[in-house]
């Protein structure tokens, strides 16, 4: 009984059926309507549609900002990524207006601080 149910299946699966896509056009069409009307409206629609516009001044203003915004955010993950990597092999940066970028040991850099926040405070109880 199970093979007929199998070939059951398979004569079933044989039977003609139509799809139409709906459209204003196809209104007018039988659904029982085994004609082809819907693959001539179909065939022009898809000419129309594959056309291409051409992008307007703001399209292009907008890609470019989103390009320029996808670039800087590359720029700074890329930036925290190698600094993740300096400090896993025990190294460190700082970046400074007078000195510009400064890789260093780790050791170095807490010592470095360190003496600048005691001077500093040396300052602050002079006053």
């Amino acid at each position: 009984t199970r093979a007929n149910n199998f070939n059951d299946v398979l004569l079933s699966s044989n039977r003609r059926s139509s799809t139409s896509i709906a459209s204003k056009e196809d209104n007018e069409a039988e659904e029982g309507d085994d004609t082809d009307n819907t693959d001539a409206k179909n065939n022009n629609a898809g000419t129309e549609m594959g056309k291409k516009r051409e992008p307007t001044a703001f399209d292009r203003f907008t890609y470019n900002i989103f390009k320029l915004f996808s670039y800087c955010l590359q720029f700074v993950g890329a930036f925290f990524f190698l600094g993740f990597i300096l400090n896993l092999l025990g190294f460190g940066y700082t970046v400074d207006m007078e000195h510009g970028l400064k890789v260093d040991r780790i050791q170095n850099i807490r010592n470095e601080v360190q003496f600048e926040m005691e001077i500093e405070r040396e300052e602050r109880a002079e006053l």
